[in-house]
């Protein structure tokens, strides 16, 4: 930055000077995916301003912390500006959506919609024949769009309920409640 010193007042900053030709960005990274990123991994960028284009980049910084609240992790990523007829496109204070080339995961995958997460722990709904289902507690590890990465707690060739877990949730949740309430009554 450049400070003119001006007659009659004291040091102030009139105006800075920036180069926008190459920008920084931050962006979070679910703490399931951390062993997945490295610096030099391939990003794209795109903007609500720019429907369409797409800005490619590449992961300068992870990080050492994952942030307690959101159990997220924040990189910082370089893009190089692209000119417009309004000067550069990007621009401080701009928010967009972030792809990151991650490495294939190898495992089980399920649709994200059958998890039941209660903030605490994860779990899914297992069918086990005859209208009766299971509730298993599950390690979730990668997750890429509408799918999940189960890193513990089921096995190939599980069913699990996709739709309607809400309800099975719902009703094991109550019957826990009314045998807690009978064994407590009945004492």
């Amino acid at each position: 930055p450049w400070y003119p010193i001006l007659r009659g007042t004291t040091q102030q900053a009139l105006f800075e000077v920036a180069d926008l030709s190459r920008v920084w960005l931050l962006a979070e990274v679910f703490e399931q995916d951390a062993a997945r990123l490295h610096v030099g991994q391939k990003a794209a960028l795109e903007l609500a301003a720019f429907p369409g284009e797409r800005f490619v980049g590449r992961v300068q910084l992870v990080y050492p912390t994952v942030n307690p609240q959101t159990r997220t992790l924040r990189v910082r990523l370089e893009f190089t500006n692209k000119t417009g007829p309004a000067g550069p496109k990007l621009r401080p204070g701009m928010t967009g959506d972030v792809a990151l080339e991650l490495p294939k995961a190898e495992g089980l995958v399920i649709p994200s919609e059958a998890l039941v997460d209660t903030g605490e722990r994860q779990y899914v709904f297992v069918a086990r024949g005859e209208g009766r289902f299971e509730p298993r507690v599950v390690r979730v590890g990668a997750r890429a769009g509408e799918r999940a990465q189960i890193a513990d707690g089921l096995t190939e060739g599980e069913t699990v309920v996709t739709t309607g877990n809400f309800l099975l949730d719902s009703e094991s949740r109550l019957r826990a409640a009314i045998s807690g309430g009978a064994k407590a009554g009945g004492r």
